[in-house]
């Protein structure tokens, strides 16, 4: 089972003078240690600045959060490579997509503009990014990932696809698909691929609220040799909730939640 997780990035633990140390959790980016309603004796774990985990037992919870070093352990394995791609939606909506997406183990997030989608101001695209990227980073922290994914700025479909091309497969979610779903474009990744479904390195892309034009997915479907059109159901799915669903089966289908 899988420990709640804080990436103390300004400390290297095997300096530490004694197996006991303070976190500071009024720093912004530890913000999410607050979520876990701490007490003495619950255990968590602690990645330091050198990538090293460790399973730490809570000394003294609060605001000056005192810790002592359990044991040095192995991290969790990743045992699947999943990236999530999302057309740019309300704050919301993309809030709980990458939330989400963190939780499934997804190591990749980028958020797409779209024609139909909400169209960004560019000249905020740092400042988006960082927001999504805090999201994603206590998201990580609070659901037990060795580390949080990277958070890639706002991309343009040309330059989305070119990236593309060196997956093992990419899945696009479209609500005209009728026929393919998630597990079987997975399997014709395997077929193309001849590799383990666990081993392919796979993109799922989800569109805007107003989905996509079809010159998008002629776009995506030209992007690469396993190029998948995918139907989530019958239903027509909302933006927030094709966005989380897509992601999940997709993580399942890869070994990543069983």
């Amino acid at each position: 089972m899988n420990l709640p997780v804080v990436y103390a990035d300004k400390k290297v633990l095997s300096h530490v003078s004694s197996a006991e140390f303070d976190l500071d959790t009024s720093d912004k980016n530890l913000r999410a240690i607050g979520k876990l309603k701490l007490s003495v004796g619950d255990h968590i774990a602690v990645v330091d600045s050198s990538h090293n985990y460790f399973e730490c037992e809570v000394i003294q919870p609060g605001k000056k959060l005192r810790l002592r070093i359990a044991q040095h352990k192995d991290a969790p394995e990743r045992t699947f490579n999943l990236t999530v791609v999302q057309g740019i939606c309300e704050q919301a909506a993309m809030d709980n997509i990458f939330y989400a997406s963190t939780e499934f183990g997804a190591q990749r997030l980028i958020p797409l503009t779209c024609e139909r989608g909400v169209q960004l101001d560019m000249r905020r695209a740092d400042e988006y990014t960082a927001h999504l990227n805090d999201i994603a980073r206590d998201a990580a922290m609070l659901s037990g990932q060795p580390s949080a994914p990277l958070v890639e700025k706002p991309t343009n479909m040309h330059d989305l696809a070119l990236g593309l091309s060196s997956r093992d497969g990419v899945l696009i979610c479209y609500e005209q698909e009728t026929k393919t779903s998630i597990s079987e474009a997975l399997d014709l990744c395997v077929q193309s691929r001849q590799k383990p479904k666990r081993d392919l390195n796979i993109a799922v892309v989800v569109g805007p609220a107003g989905g996509f034009a079809q010159h998008e997915i002629d776009r995506l479907l030209s992007s690469n040799t396993c190029a998948y059109t995918v139907s989530l159901g019958s239903s027509i799915l909302r933006v927030e909730t094709a966005g989380i669903i897509a992601p999940a089966i997709t993580a399942y289908e890869l070994g990543g939640l069983h």
